[in-house]
């Protein structure tokens, strides 16, 4: 890898347009291009996202910028860093995750994936499905788990596990006494719910298994989040449709119980943008896959 190369990369890292980079080296526009491409090449992964536009750098060529920057004297230690970060052995990695993945499945991702990779520096958002989306388009993302997402335009949808929905109720609720409950014997119980701007997809899961047991949740009280959600149920203010893993919450008062319905499961899939992922992001994804159909 030459050291020259490393230098024009970084002079349009820095500048952030081939043309005023070139000026600043010295050389033509499509010759500083062409050195950039083999750069590139022999690195063996994207550094930039080039448009008619605009000149953005990847994840991976931010952190290759960095390395360059600070070891730009040491032709070798740049050469060893650069391949830690192509190979995922090193670098930074920033996932999104809907906030019901925090009880039960993003701990049983992050454990090994840490223990793995521990030089890899994580960045963990909790945000709705719809946001992450955004943020993963825009390129400020590079992951997200989300929730019943089958498609969403410029990604790839990776279904990572189905998980069974279930039904939190006070412990003075008739049902409280059953170990499965049929939802049809809920009609005229009051729901607390999502509300559809905030969790469009799951809201849809959750209206469509209603709806198909003679349910109206047009007067449903609607909740920001689970543990508000969790503690309205357990004061005995209604019912609420919930994913497995928020089981971990305990509160006085409040009883999970299963649903009789065997479509009553909710998808949790990672988002990436369209193309595929990096190295990194492809352990992440391979762990995340091996501990959670595991």
């Amino acid at each position: 890898m030459e050291t020259r190369r490393l230098q024009y990369f970084l002079a349009v890292a820095e500048e952030l347009h081939f043309g005023r980079a070139a000026v600043r080296l010295h050389l033509s526009q499509p010759a500083l291009s062409q050195q950039i491409n083999l750069l590139e090449r022999e690195v063996g992964a994207r550094l930039l996202h080039r448009t008619t536009r605009e000149v953005a750098l990847t994840r991976l060529g931010v952190a290759v910028a960095q390395q360059a920057k600070v070891f730009a004297a040491s032709e070798t230690h740049v050469k060893e860093r650069i391949a830690d970060l192509v190979s995922g052995r090193q670098g930074y990695l920033r996932v999104g995750f809907v906030p019901s993945a925090a009880y039960d499945l993003l701990p049983r991702i992050v454990a090994p994936f840490s223990h793995e990779h521990p030089d890899v520096r994580l960045s963990l958002q909790e945000m709705p499905s719809q946001q992450q989306i955004e943020l993963v388009l825009s390129g400020q993302m590079d992951l997200g788990l989300v929730r019943d997402v089958v498609h969403a335009r410029g990604t790839s949808i990776i279904p990572l596990a189905r998980e069974k929905l279930v039904l939190a109720c006070p412990d003075r609720h008739p049902t409280a006494a059953t170990d499965h409950v049929k939802l049809s014997t809920l009609q005229g119980e009051r729901f607390i719910v999502l509300p559809k701007h905030v969790a469009p997809a799951m809201s849809r899961t959750i209206s469509a298994l209603c709806q198909h047991a003679g349910i109206d949740l047009s007067d449903a009280m609607e909740v920001l989040a689970f543990p508000t959600t969790l503690g309205l149920v357990a004061s005995g203010m209604g019912v609420a449709i919930v994913p497995a893993s928020v089981r971990a919450t305990v509160l006085p008062g409040l009883v999970y119980r299963e649903l009789a319905e065997d479509n009553a499961t909710s998808q949790l899939s990672a988002v990436l943008p369209d193309g595929g992922a990096d190295e990194l992001t492809q352990q992440f994804l391979d762990i995340a896959s091996r501990v959670l159909t595991g």
